[in-house]
C-alpha cells in the first residue's frame, strides 16, 4: 500500500465516504480509488487534488505522518483537556448531555451542536474554545 494511498483510505474510512462515491464523483471506474489505496496504481497530483476536494480536506492532510483525526475527534480531545484543566470528571459531562458512561473517552464519531453547547455551559468556556482553529 502506498503512503498516500493508505492515507486516502484512512481519511475516507474515518469520514464514512464510500470508495464508490469517490469513483462516481470523479467519473472513474469502480476499482480506481481502491487500486490507488492498495498501491496497485499511483495517483497524479491532479487526481489527488480532486480526491482532496471530494473529501473536503487540504492536500497537506494526505502527506501527514500523524494519525488522522476527524474534526469531531479533535473537539472531543479539547473537551477532555478542558475537563482535566478544570478538574471535572468527564463522566459528569456524559451524564449532563445524556450519554452513557465512557462516551467522551471513546471519542465518538460525531458530536451534535446541542451537546457541544451543554458541554460549553458546564465547563464555562465558549463553544469556540473547542472548535476554533480546527
Amino acid at each position: 500500500m502506498s503512503d498516500i494511498g493508505s492515507r486516502i483510505k484512512e481519511i475516507r474510512v474515518a469520514e464514512c465516504v464510500k470508495a464508490a462515491s469517490i469513483n462516481r464523483k470523479l467519473g472513474r471506474s469502480r476499482s480506481w480509488i481502491n487500486n490507488i489505496e492498495s498501491g496497485r496504481n499511483e495517483i497524479s497530483a491532479q487526481d489527488l487534488k480532486a480526491v482532496a476536494q471530494v473529501l473536503g480536506k487540504p492536500i497537506q492532510e494526505f502527506y501527514s505522518s500523524e494519525p488522522y483525526r476527524t474534526t469531531d475527534q479533535r473537539i472531543i480531545e479539547r473537551i477532555l483537556a478542558y475537563c482535566a484543566k478544570e478538574n471535572i470528571d468527564p463522566e459528569s459531562l456524559n451524564a449532563a448531555i445524556g450519554k452513557p458512561n465512557g462516551w467522551l473517552q471513546r471519542v465518538p464519531r460525531d458530536i451534535k451542536i446541542s451537546q457541544l453547547a451543554k458541554v460549553s455551559s458546564i465547563l464555562g468556556y465558549p463553544i469556540d474554545a473547542f472548535a476554533l482553529g480546527l
